[in-house]
């Protein structure tokens, strides 16, 4: 639960994502929690070395040392009788905080229905009213805005026609010639992006 009443940092279910590991498969399963509302996934540095299979009383020391001249950093669990299970990760700073890598993507079966992102999508879009109709105003809202810009773009360069074609239909042709699937993929997909956490492409 978050710290205050009614705050939008509550969790609304749990997960693990592949955190880029200094290990042998190359990532470490850390356990997340999906809060819709924030635009970045907090890791409690503990849970690395949980998602190690290490037991914390088997941590000597742990750091996080800020390379600020590479904007980098490494996060260092050292093991008290064995350096190879050693917890180690490196990242990126951003406005001097730490953020991971790029998330590595499971690696799923093909038949496996998670696989198949556009299926994914369809199925979440009609399993989740809610998220469809944020979707549907989306775009609504998108496609007004594009209207308006066009609109708002003839009317400039009208003033350098002459007025016989004014009285054009320019409404029609505007409205008959706007790409909505074009703005439908595209608002999706940026509502895809920031609901899955703001990952990379």
């Amino acid at each position: 639960m978050p710290a205050t009443v009614n705050s939008d940092a509550v969790p609304k279910c749990v997960g693990y994502l592949h955190v880029p590991a200094k290990n042998t498969q190359g990532y470490l399963s850390v356990q997340t929690f999906y809060t819709p509302y924030l635009r970045t996934t907090a890791i409690d540095e503990r849970d690395l070395v949980k998602a190690a299979k290490t037991r914390v009383k088997h941590i000597e020391s742990d750091s996080i040392a800020k390379h600020k001249d590479a904007s980098a950093f490494t996060h260092h669990a050292k093991h008290c009788m064995n350096s190879s299970k050693d917890v180690i990760i490196h990242g990126v700073l951003i406005d001097d905080k730490c953020h991971t890598g790029a998330l590595i993507p499971p690696d799923l079966d093909p038949s496996d229905p998670k696989a198949t992102p556009a299926t994914s999508s369809i199925l979440a879009l009609k399993s989740d009213p809610e998220f469809a109709e944020q979707c549907r105003k989306a775009t609504m809202l998108a496609i007004h805005g594009y209207h308006e810009a066009v609109e708002t773009k003839l009317r400039e360069e009208m003033t350098k026609l002459p007025t016989q074609f004014h009285s054009l239909p320019f409404h029609e042709y505007i409205q008959s010639n706007t790409p909505v699937l074009t703005i439908k993929a595209a608002t999706e997909r940026l509502l895809w992006h920031q609901r899955l956490g703001h990952p990379s492409d």
